[in-house]
């Protein structure tokens, strides 16, 4: 009951309090991970700064930056060896595919501070990259053509 009242003044908390199917919308995942100082109005309240402060979403907040930080690192050897492959990031849950998007403002970043010594690395070389975002349905998920997944129990 008061986290009800709380939640009536506080957007952020709210979004978590109505969650249905288990799982959060992608624009509250996305705040979220934002952190406390970065939360943009309505969401820029005393309460859902609080809770975004609090430990559970700094764990998630961590996580992110070790999956984006994990991803570049071993992206970054086969990119180097094979730069003109296309890159697919997958995400499943439609949500903001936000690791995807750290990933490679990390790879880039990754990319411009080496040294230039293998042609490979030269700031003209350039990648291919696709981030595929796929939407729950029902028990499975909307697969694009040629991509498999193990099936849904």
């Amino acid at each position: 009951m008061i986290l009800a009242l709380v939640s009536r003044r506080a957007p952020l908390l709210r979004s978590l309090i109505n969650a249905r199917s288990g799982f959060l919308d992608g624009l509250s995942t996305y705040l979220l991970k934002l952190g406390p100082h970065n939360l943009p109005p309505p969401f820029n309240n005393e309460i859902d700064r609080e809770f975004a402060a609090s430990p559970h979403v700094a764990a998630m907040r961590l996580r992110l930056q070790q999956v984006a930080c994990l991803l570049a690192q071993s992206l970054m050897p086969e990119l180097d060896t094979n730069g003109a492959a296309p890159l697919h990031l997958i995400n499943f849950g439609g949500g903001t595919a936000i690791d995807s998007i750290n990933t490679l403002i990390l790879l880039n970043q990754t990319r411009h501070d080496a040294p230039r010594d293998a042609a490979s690395r030269s700031p003209s070389s350039t990648w291919t990259v696709m981030v595929r975002n796929l939407v729950p349905r029902r028990c499975g998920y909307s697969v694009p053509k040629g991509l498999r997944l193990p099936a849904c129990t």
